[in-house]
């Protein structure tokens, strides 16, 4: 089988996230993210990276024209990614 797949659970109260996990047994990883307290990954905190200026992405034609529009702007359509 795969090892992509994940138990994803989320703790909500009154329509707010309160605690988030993912649970990942084929990789060993799990994630958890509490608001105000940041992201971890097995217990090391996580960050997201800023946005590059421009975004690589491969696909036809039309279906990268489907983007929503603020995001055409940053769009570089590549044949191929390695």
């Amino acid at each position: 089988g795969l090892r992509s797949w994940c138990v994803s659970v989320a703790v909500v109260e009154d329509g707010r996230t309160l605690a988030g996990v993912l649970e990942c047994p084929a990789t060993e990883e799990t994630y958890w993210a509490l608001p105000g307290e940041g992201a971890f990954l097995n217990g090391r905190r996580i960050a997201v990276r800023r946005p590059a200026a421009m975004v690589e992405i491969g696909g036809p034609k039309p279906l990268i024209a489907l983007m929503p529009a603020q995001w055409q702007g940053r769009l570089s359509r590549v044949p191929y990614i390695p």
